[in-house]
């Protein structure tokens, strides 16, 4: 999954931006959250960063939203996906 320097807005957030255009995500990660909190702050986990202690990579409509950044980290049930799992950056045919 190609993760890119910070754009203008991205760089004042502290973020990365992650292009999913062509990208497949594996089909557990969206059953890291429950579907009522992806509906409810329209986001979507779409990886697992083996580089970064298993961090959970999260797209998400409003990354400055701190408090949902913050609840999807606490909601996350990273131990139902495999640990030998790695980033799901196979680009679609």
């Amino acid at each position: 999954m190609g993760i890119e320097g910070p754009s203008p807005g991205a760089r004042q957030l502290s973020v990365s931006v992650v292009w999913l255009r062509g990208k497949r995500i594996r089909s557990e990660l969206p059953a890291l959250l429950t579907r009522e909190f992806i509906e409810k702050h329209c986001c979507l986990p779409v990886l697992i960063d083996e580089r970064e202690n298993r961090a959970l990579i999260v797209a998400m409509e409003d990354p400055s939203d701190r408090r949902t950044v913050e609840e999807a980290s606490r909601h996350a049930r990273l131990d139902e996906c495999g640990a030998d799992d790695d980033a799901a950056d196979s680009e679609t045919t």
